[in-house]
């Protein structure tokens, strides 16, 4: 199991860094393109390996407010490929998603 109880990754991370010395967390609005060069820029000869989890997963949400949904969920894919693509573009790029994207 990779989520805690409250949904938490913040354990399995605390494994990970312990595990691998050169294992690195990132949590940010992935919307926030500027936010995004700086860790991509930081760590650009670095990066091997991308999981892409960021998400707004709440089916209510996204029905009482589409557009921040939209713009969290594929504005926000778009800004994390478009730095692989410029500061990193051999790193392995793994995108994970929920079952929301295929609706009810």
């Amino acid at each position: 199991m990779f989520f805690g109880d409250d949904a938490s990754t913040a354990w399995q991370t605390e494994v990970l860094k312990k595990e691998f010395s050169n294992f690195s967390a990132c949590n940010y609005d992935i919307r926030n393109i500027q936010e995004l060069e700086k860790i991509f820029n930081k760590y650009s000869g670095d990066i091997k390996l991308i999981v892409h989890a960021a998400a707004q997963p709440s089916h209510d949400w996204a029905a009482n407010d589409p557009i921040m949904d939209f713009s969290v969920n594929a504005n926000g894919t778009l800004n994390m490929l478009e730095m692989t693509r410029k500061y990193c573009p051999k790193a392995v790029f793994i995108f994970t998603s929920t079952n929301k994207v295929y609706g009810d």
